[in-house]
């Protein structure tokens, strides 16, 4: 695809709309308070210089939308106000853990990302632990997941981040050793000087995030050693063991199972239904309940739902629904 080319991104304001100024590379603050150095993604800190390189303005819309501006690039758009949430820790333990506002369903981009961390932090790949973080409000358009935006969302953010956290750490390694931090390496997490010796990633984190700001450059991609080369994923063993965790396996205090009949038409509309009493009456039924047409930004489709004691009573019961369906506005 085509960049997208158009008006200038500082054109929006901090909801999406206009006023708000963003440039093509999202920049850093640091979480000051956390007691381990933590990274979020913010707007406006220059981390990289010279700042010019950094102010290649992101075009709004582009002058053909059809060739140029998709879907994913709408999220996008639209998630960037609020990237400065995201957040990148290191633990005590050495684990670098991203707070990943995304579902990893089987896609890959908990690993993808994770790659990203582990190119710029120099840290083994099992060493970077990406989850998906609760659900916030605030977080509102970055927390979608689809458009196949999620990489397009992190790759000018997440190396960055990695970058300040790798730096932030060298940092206190070189003041602790009195020496530069230009003449240490960092080899799988561990912090190595010239004169042979160490630190781990962990045994830095507590003091590195006392540490003011420092410079940070991400790699440049000649000198990449994890992104663009196979691995595996990061929840293979997990996915494969019955571990992982999938939104069916939350346990949600007081949830019911719940099954949801919806017409078969476009926007169709619930006239009635017929047998409510009956239905309610059926082995396990706790209630049923029409879900009205609704949603301020994905409209929300109007069905009948029913909540039982299991699964199996809630599917017999919802079967077993007697409705007047409605025609759609879209019917032909």
């Amino acid at each position: 695809m085509n960049d997208p080319r158009g008006l200038p991104m500082d054109a929006m304001d901090e909801s999406g709309g206009p006023g708000f100024s963003i440039g093509r590379r999202r920049l850093l603050t640091y979480a000051v308070s956390a007691p381990v150095v933590t990274i979020a993604a913010g707007f406006g800190v220059n981390l990289a210089t010279p700042s010019t390189a950094l102010a290649s303005p992101t075009p709004l819309i582009p002058a053909d939308s059809v060739d140029y501006y998709d879907v994913g690039d709408s999220i996008v758009q639209f998630a960037a106000p609020t990237m400065p949430l995201v957040k990148l820790s290191v633990g005590t333990d050495g684990k670098v853990t991203l707070e990943m506002p995304r579902l990893e369903n089987g896609q890959g981009i908990a690993t993808a990302l994770g790659m990203m961390i582990a190119e710029e932090m120099d840290v083994p790949l099992s060493d970077v632990i990406v989850h998906s973080a609760d659900a916030q409000p605030e977080l509102r358009y970055n927390q979608i997941t689809g458009g196949s935006s999620s990489i397009r969302c992190f790759d000018p953010v997440l190396p960055v981040m990695a970058a300040a956290a790798r730096a932030r750490l060298l940092a206190y390694a070189a003041q602790q050793w009195g020496l530069s931090p230009s003449s240490l390496r960092v080899e799988a997490g561990v912090v190595i000087a010239p004169d042979g010796r160490s630190a781990t990633y962990g045994s830095l984190t507590v003091g590195a995030a006392t540490l003011p700001l420092p410079s940070a450059q991400p790699k440049d991609p000649s000198q990449y050693k994890v992104i663009g080369h196979f691995t595996g994923r990061l929840d293979a063993r997990d996915i494969v063991t019955g571990r992982k965790k999938f939104t069916m396996d939350l346990a949600v205090p007081n949830a019911k199972p719940t099954m949801l009949r919806m017409p078969s038409q476009i926007r169709g509309q619930v006239i009635s239904v017929n047998n409510v009493a009956a239905v309610k009456a059926m082995p396990g039924v706790i209630d049923v309940v029409v879900v009205p047409p609704g949603g301020a930004i994905v409209p929300r489709q109007v069905g009948v739902a029913v909540m039982a004691d299991t699964f199996g009573q809630a599917w017999d019961a919802c079967r077993a629904l007697d409705i007047t369906w409605g025609d759609g506005t879209n019917k032909g």
